[in-house]
């Protein structure tokens, strides 16, 4: 698709929403549209209106799926993910896409970027990529599926009424985030308990992202509360400081593993970012308590600065820096998505010992933030060629 035409497609939804058109490319065009959908409250209806003008291209058509195929895959995997913010993500003009490719459609979402990235390192070995939990609702949530069950990652999702979110991109990054379907606790109590009925087959249960309207921020505490003990389970929780805090104020036990970047640790401990930035020793100083209190693996990552890993798993304190190459990074999103999901398949499922497993995530999220799209690594192989670039420094 040419500039010319996305620009007469944006210009036809403009028409359609009552958005005064105004001159400029695509970058202008999609700032205006997305300034006028939130000064109107018309998030919802804007974004739904651009995916279908972008979606419905007669010369590549949308997959479609049938919902029942999308929730009834097996459950014998090594990882489940639960994922209650999946989106579908429309990236319009990228100039980071090869050349001539204008619109890229993916379905997104912390656990689902996650899933991707070790669906890749799995190949064809034995380890069966991740289950993916989460709900799907309309037009935008069977595209979803449809391109989850494209991708071959396994998915069980559970239909609900209204319509999965979609997240609008143009050149200059992100226009429009749509908060997505409200869910009920009602709904989320009747999949969760399915989910984890028998999580014996599992060996790592991931609770990823944002969550739906109307749920409280105590989501994630009270499913950690519910999921049954097990001495030989890791347990990730992979979402927001608003989410983290009530977790880490009341739960009975706390995640096994948690990797928030920079930001997200300095909203954790509710001191601004700027006080940890190249301090690792404050870093240290304010993560030493999460161990103490349970959490068995605490990595923070540092963005270009790679990550920092303490752990006390088998009883004895063990602190790590990763520090990658410096690289031209394309495109980040996913990029610590695809570092936890190397970081589970080197530590969980492989065995590797903390400093290897470290090593090899950070070159894997390296790589993804050098290319466009989430989860942007391609083979395990690929991963191991680059770990070599990777220093690794043992501080404790």
């Amino acid at each position: 698709m040419t500039c010319e035409e996305i620009e007469g497609r944006l210009r036809s939804v403009m028409a359609a929403v009552g958005c005064p058109a105004t001159g400029g490319g695509i970058a202008d065009l999609l700032d205006r549209l997305g300034s006028f959908a939130r000064h109107h409250q018309m998030i919802h209806r804007v974004t739904r209106a651009v995916w279908r003008a972008f979606s419905e291209d007669p010369a590549d058509p949308l997959p479609t799926l049938p919902r029942k195929e999308a929730l009834s895959h097996p459950r014998d995997g090594g990882i489940i993910a639960f994922c209650p913010g999946a989106t579908l993500d429309l990236k319009i003009g990228d100039a980071t896409f090869p050349e001539g490719e204008r619109i890229r459609i993916q379905a997104a979402g912390r656990g689902i970027s996650l899933a991707r990235a070790m669906k890749a390192l799995a190949g064809e070995a034995q380890e069966a990529p991740p289950m993916l939990c989460g709900w799907i609702g309309g037009e935008a949530g069977s595209a979803l599926a449809a391109l989850l069950h494209e991708e071959g990652i396994r998915a069980c999702l559970h239909a609900i009424p209204g319509e999965t979110r979609i997240c609008l991109y143009g050149p200059r990054g992100r226009v429009l985030y749509d908060p997505g379907p409200p869910v009920t606790e009602a709904e989320v109590a009747a999949q969760f308990e399915a989910s984890i009925a028998d999580l014996s087959p599992y060996r790592c249960v991931v609770l990823a992202g944002s969550i739906p309207p109307r749920l409280a921020p105590d989501f994630y505490r009270r499913l950690l509360d519910r999921l049954p003990p097990h001495p030989d389970r890791t347990i990730v929780v992979d979402t927001y400081p608003d989410l983290l805090r009530p977790l880490l104020e009341g739960a009975a036990a706390l995640p096994t593993l948690m990797t928030p970047n920079i930001e997200e640790f300095a909203g954790m401990t509710g001191i601004a970012s700027s006080f940890f930035r190249g301090r690792l020793d404050r870093i240290v100083h304010h993560a030493l308590p999460l161990l103490e209190r349970g959490v068995e693996t605490l990595i923070v990552t540092l963005d270009r600065e790679g990550a920092l890993l303490l752990s006390r798993k088998g009883g004895h304190l063990e602190i790590y820096t990763a520090r990658p190459p410096q690289i031209v990074q394309v495109d980040t999103q996913g990029a610590g998505d695809t570092f936890l999901g190397a970081y589970l398949h080197a530590a969980a499922l492989l065995d590797w010992p903390a400093a290897e497993a470290l090593r090899f995530a950070a070159a894997a999220g390296t790589i993804s933030a050098g290319k466009p799209g989430t989860g942007g690594i391609e083979s395990y192989e690929e991963v191991i060629r680059f770990m070599p670039l990777v220093e690794i420094c043992r501080l404790a």
